[in-house]
């Protein structure tokens, strides 16, 4: 697979884009200084290298699943707004079944019924994007803290009806040459389940401190590159609920999910 570009990165699924980062030469990963050193207090995770990041992001993170079953638990009481998917029987010209006793009668306009989902309010399909880059003093718990979030928001939306896609992003600009960065991994699409030991993507931290940055590292191979870049936002499409810097420990990350479901419930209720 070949490596997207720099400035519009659009990755499908993680898998996706760990197989770009595999497919691209060897001089690119000799550049990568992950795996050079232990960088355990800034990966997190108990990663020291991109080996290690890989390895988790293949078995998952058992942190960062408990981080999420815990935050689940204390967010129990947070109630969201369900979606009625039933289907309801609906008189119409033209349907499933005729009732002979209305064509008798004259009533033409409702003698047949037909099987109809119930018009919903509100939004029926979520989208959520995580902003996965942060300043690089910052503790690797902050970025742990933010996907938590972003996992939680989706399993409370989708046990009420919804149908959520988790989108995890980076972007800034490359210290050495200004160049844009902006690259944007679906981990969780509409129509797949929420698998929380396969979200590795968005509750480890190496997820983007080592991958992210070997990705960029890439594309400037010819470069002096130094693996900073600038703290923006990859690109975001239209409807997409942010998660970015107000998320940085675990109450901050639950204030965020409140306010995001009393959004969405206010939509609902419109």
């Amino acid at each position: 697979m070949n490596m997207q570009s720099l400035a519009n990165g659009r990755y499908g699924s993680v898998a996706d884009f760990v197989a770009s980062l595999n497919s691209v030469r060897n001089t690119c990963n000799d550049k990568n200084y992950y795996d050079k050193g232990d960088r355990a207090e800034w990966l997190g995770g108990g990663c020291a290298t991109l080996s290690d990041v890989k390895r988790c992001m293949r078995d998952g993170w058992p942190e960062g699943s408990r981080a999420v079953d815990d935050m689940l638990a204390k967010a129990s009481a947070i109630e969201t707004v369900p979606i009625d998917r039933r289907r309801r029987l609906t008189r119409c010209e033209l349907g499933d079944s005729l009732d002979i006793h209305s064509v008798y009668r004259g009533e033409l306009a409702t003698a047949w019924t037909r099987a109809v989902r119930r018009a919903t309010r509100g939004p029926q399909h979520v989208e959520i994007l995580a902003n996965m880059i942060c300043q690089g003093g910052d503790d690797s718990s902050v970025l742990k803290w933010r996907g938590v979030a972003a996992i939680v928001l989706a399993d409370k939306l989708e046990q009420s009806g919804f149908r959520v896609r988790i989108v995890v992003g980076f972007g800034g600009e490359l210290s050495k040459s200004n160049e844009r960065v902006s690259c944007r991994i679906v981990v969780k699409d509409h129509s797949n389940p929420l698998d929380v030991a396969t979200c590795a993507a968005v509750t480890l931290p190496g997820f983007f401190r080592a991958l992210g940055h070997q990705w960029a590292i890439c594309h400037a191979a010819q470069q002096a590159y130094d693996g900073s870049m600038s703290v923006k936002q990859c690109i975001v499409e239209s409807g997409e609920i942010i998660l970015s810097h107000e998320a940085r420990d675990e109450s901050t990350a639950r204030a965020w999910i409140e306010a995001r479901i009393a959004d969405i419930n206010g939509q609902c209720a419109a």
